[in-house]
């Protein structure tokens, strides 16, 4: 949101009521034209608005001046003045809550310490003592479509204070505050900033805990190059921002472009936060601040760690199905593990049977599935039978690591293509443009995503018909949802949809309205190869528009379909889809499809796609009859 300022006040760099101490020092700052150093702006996250500077910093908490959001000369001078208060005492003092704004300000101005006040300092003493960052990392848990907070992954960051064990590292994390089940709810008041966002520290092993078995997400961990010296500023700038709120945006002011403040005040010559917010439009997505710290220099090492899922469905693809229903079994408590090691299965069967239940019984747990008691029962015998049959080292799996997700397709995509329309005996023929920010679809190359996953935000085609010299909108998916998850032995999963924006619907042959639509859905999926996944939803939708006497209806219906990974550079899917509007304007629509993309490159993608839609007065559409549109499409897609 930008502040217009139309007049704005030039302070005097000192008044009659400041010390002579501080009159100079104040002078100098005016003389160097500190506010106008990049660093201070840093420090106080100003961006250039349309006239003057604005702070993405939203909590009035962190100014020191009245109109210190806006003004970066005004909140520099009142800063200078609050170092040398003498109230208010303690936390609360200046120069303990802006530590970092201090520690600058002395090395530009070359401020006498014996000059300041002694301010005691408890909890910025607790916090440096405690945290004594000698390396970190950018942690990139992938995204959970399942749920609307991670749909595109996150990112937060760590300390490691030289403990061998990077669990016990600290994590700084940035995100809204929102209890928010709904997805479209929770994407709506995202976009509009309605979410306050807050810094927080808490230790790595309960970041990971949250997202590797709760929510089925690998992480991958980017050790940086950050020496000491630039880990303790990033750190006194993550006291100055505690408890210090922001405007949370979807995709602007998001976990992922405040954590690149952190990059910058620790080292100013990289310029992340510049890079995005002078780019438009103005979207930041998680991956994006992977691939732009990595275009940075700043990342030398980078690990892999597996979710619990991952490992379980690792151990899995090494045993035969009965192998994994028996593991289950005992999972379950509805087998004895005293059974396996009687039975005839290989020792080395048996081990990793037993390594298989061990682990889907802690994730049955985890996820409440089972009591505490039942939990234990079953995994201490799981335990038993395990080391009764020695051999630990056969206990060790290497989950491969998956395509690196920055590896990945861009995050947004601007299509051209032609194509023709056949409708009630008429042929015309189109060119198309279409441009789409966010970030996945079905039919995108699957490397670094999550296979079956769709996640659309804003996708907007425009047509221009050759034989009518007709230009229009053909139509804006605002939300267009998948997850289409395969259901085996150990997971059960549920599949979903939803999508919802304006379309052109084909309903005699005069006129093709605009409709807005909400059509959610849900259903089941399955995985018979590994290159094919068929899935089944029931479907609702709402539609509103000049559908003809009433301008709404509601429908029930159906939909299936099924893709294929021919191979990594060529996929298909065809899709059909049914619904009867039995409310409002009744009719029927019945929907085909059939679509094959093909990869020359990571980013970029040709699209074929045929569809018909058929339209009928009556709930279930006749293929003979009814109002019917073919479509036979042609796309380039480049992502960017």
């Amino acid at each position: 949101m930008l502040i217009f300022v139309f007049t704005e006040p030039c302070p005097p760099s000192a008044s009659a009521q400041d010390d002579p101490y501080v009159a100079e020092i104040l002078t100098r700052s005016k003389e160097l034209r500190l506010h106008e150093e990049r660093e201070w702006r840093l420090l106080l996250h100003y961006q250039k608005a349309m006239f003057g500077y604005k702070s993405l910093i939203d909590d009035p908490k962190f100014f020191l001046a009245p109109d210190g959001h806006k003004n970066p000369r005004s909140e520099l001078e009142a800063t200078i003045r609050g170092f040398f208060q003498t109230e208010p005492e303690g936390d609360e003092h200046p120069l303990c809550r802006f530590p970092l704004r201090y520690e600058w300000l002395k090395s530009r101005l070359g401020i006498d310490p014996e000059r300041l006040p002694k301010a005691e300092c408890p909890r910025l003493k607790n916090v440096t003592e405690t945290i004594k960052p000698e390396s970190s990392a950018l942690i990139f848990p992938t995204s959970h479509i399942n749920s609307p907070a991670s749909m595109f992954g996150h990112t937060l960051l760590t300390f490691n204070s030289g403990i061998k064990s990077p669990l016990l590292s600290h994590a700084i994390n940035y995100s809204a505050v929102t209890n928010e089940t709904f997805g479209p709810l929770y994407a709506i008041k995202g976009l509009l900033g309605y979410y306050p966002g807050y810094f927080s520290i808490l230790p790595y092993y309960a970041k990971i805990q949250e997202y590797s078995d709760f929510d089925h997400r690998d992480i991958w961990e980017y050790h940086l190059n950050l020496n000491e010296s630039e880990l303790k500023r990033m750190l006194l700038h993550i006291f100055e921002l505690e408890s210090i709120y922001s405007d949370y945006y979807f995709f602007g002011e998001n976990c992922s472009y405040n954590l690149m403040y952190l990059f910058d005040v620790a080292r100013p010559s990289l310029t992340l936060t510049d890079r995005f917010y002078k780019s438009f439009p103005f979207w930041v997505i998680p991956i994006d601040t992977v691939r732009g710290v990595r275009e940075s220099g700043v990342i030398e090492k980078v690990e892999y760690r597996p979710s619990r899922s991952s490992m379980i469905q690792y151990i899995a693809s090494h045993l035969s199905g009965d192998g994994r229903k028996l593991a289950v079994a005992l999972a379950r408590g509805k087998k004895n593990a005293k059974q396996l090691l009687a039975s005839d299965y290989s020792e080395e069967d048996k081990i990793r049977i037993l390594d298989l239940a061990s682990e889907y019984t802690q994730y049955r747990y985890s996820k409440e599935y089972t009591t505490k008691e039942e939990y234990s029962k079953t995994f201490i015998a799981l335990l038993q039978a395990r080391s009764a049959l020695g051999k630990p080292e056969i206990s060790e799996y290497t989950v491969p690591p998956p395509v690196n997700p920055e590896d990945g397709h861009l995050s947004a995509r601007a299509s051209m293509g032609t194509g023709l329309t056949h409708k009630e005996g008429k042929t015309d023929y189109y060119q198309q443009m279409r441009v789409r920010p966010a970030y996945h679809s079905l039919l995108d190359r699957d490397s670094g995503y999550v296979e079956g996953g769709q996640i659309v935000f804003i996708d907007i085609t425009f047509r221009y018909y050759d034989i009518e010299k007709r230009f229009e909108l053909n139509n804006i998916d605002l939300i267009d949802i998948s997850s289409i998850s395969p259901r085996d032995e150990l997971f059960k999963s549920v599949s979903w949809k939803i999508n919802t924006g304006l379309t052109r619907l084909p309903i005699d042959e005069g006129r093709d309205p605009y409709i807005f639509h909400l059509s959610p859905g849900g259903g089941f999926a399955l995985k018979p190869a590994s290159f094919c996944i068929v899935y089944a939803m029931f479907e609702s939708e709402a539609d509103l528009g000049k559908l003809g006497d009433k301008n709404y209806s509601l429908g029930l219906g159906a939909s299936a379909g099924i893709m294929l990974k021919i191979k990594d550079y060529w996929k298909m899917h065809l899709y059909g889809r049914e619904i009867a509007h039995l409310l409002g304007e009744k009719r029927g629509d019945l929907r085909f499809s059939a679509a094959q993309s093909f990869y020359p490159s990571t980013n970029t993608a040709i699209t074929l796609e045929y569809v018909r839609k058929i339209s009928g007065e009556s709930y279930t559409p006749s293929l003979a009859g009814d109002v019917y549109r073919d479509e036979l499409g042609l796309n380039f897609n480049l992502f960017f």
